[in-house]
């Protein structure tokens, strides 16, 4: 059985050992090793200030996570002792891992991956969110994004999901938009649950959580067209990772977004989109001005 302990600060020497060992273990030279030895020693100030988390087998130390609560929630440390990798402890770590970024208040977090780690991580589900280059010419590291919901995964949409899918606007669109007419929005609920919105949109990605699907987004050219998550799932962080996958994955750059939508603007506003241009009505020249916002 796998338990978990907060560390204390008496704790960083001992860990700081369990880093080094699961680092050397993927092969890297003597001299790589050396310039990461300050990434990987930590300080009694780093586990008095931060969320590290020993973790114990039958009583056993075997390896430690260690969490940053800043702006971006970031997973700093992940290192197990090499004789426990590959005996199905990741998936049990990483639920551990996520239960706590749920109980620091936050929804969503990051790490920047170990590359021999990258097919654990995209099992995870986590989303790349971004890459740059190590102080190692050549080596290239990935940062991904995870949410806590552990089976969030994200799929191209197929025609029959778009029922579905029309589900997830209508629920959306039910409490984010409510400068609608009610004629206007059995207007836009027709038009969707035809499925016609949706066949006009080249890119059409959906997040599934146990096959329910409970966001979409879609895209054409480098304009993110659409982005709903249904209301049972709003401000839980799939917004957010659905807007990242379009903007690290799909090149999306610009979004029209209905002016009055006010938390719609301030979540783009947020992403680093700006409003460049107002019109007088909506594209199908219904009196609701929209805001073409870019990065």
């Amino acid at each position: 059985m796998l338990h978990f302990e907060r560390a204390k600060p008496s704790d960083a020497g001992q860990l700081s050992g369990i880093a080094h060992v699961s680092k050397q273990n993927w092969g890297y030279s003597n001299e790589q090793l050396a310039s990461w030895r300050t990434e990987l020693t930590l300080t009694h100030d780093y586990v008095t200030h931060n969320h590290v988390v020993r973790i114990f087998f039958h009583h056993e130390l075997i390896g430690f996570y260690a969490i940053i609560d800043g702006e971006n929630t970031e997973l700093d440390h992940l290192w197990l002792l090499p004789q426990y990798m590959r005996k199905g402890f990741g998936s049990l770590i990483f639920a551990d891992i996520r239960r706590t970024v749920a109980t620091l208040g936050k929804s969503i977090f990051r790490l920047v991956a170990e590359p021999h780690a990258k097919g654990f991580y995209d099992k995870m589900n986590g989303v790349v969110i971004g890459s740059f280059e190590s102080k190692i010419p050549g080596r290239f590291l990935e940062i991904y994004e995870f949410t806590t919901f552990a089976n969030l995964a994200l799929a191209d949409a197929k025609a029959s999901d778009f029922d579905e899918m029309a589900a997830v606007w209508q629920s959306s669109v039910a409490v984010t938009h409510d400068f609608l007419n009610p004629d206007d929005f059995e207007f836009f609920k027709e038009l969707v649950y035809s499925g016609a919105v949706f066949r006009s949109v080249p890119t059409l990605k959906i997040a599934k959580i146990e096959n329910r699907i409970v966001g979409f987004l879609g895209v054409s050219d480098d304009n993110l067209e659409m982005l709903f998550v249904h209301d049972d799932f709003r401000a839980k962080g799939i917004g957010k990772l659905l807007l990242g996958y379009a903007l690290d994955h799909l090149s999306v750059r610009k979004v029209e977004v209905n002016k009055d939508n006010i938390q719609a603007v301030g979540f783009y506003e947020k992403a680093g989109f700006r409003s460049y241009e107002q019109t007088g009505s909506d594209g199908l020249g219904k009196p609701y001005p929209l805001l073409r916002m870019s990065l």
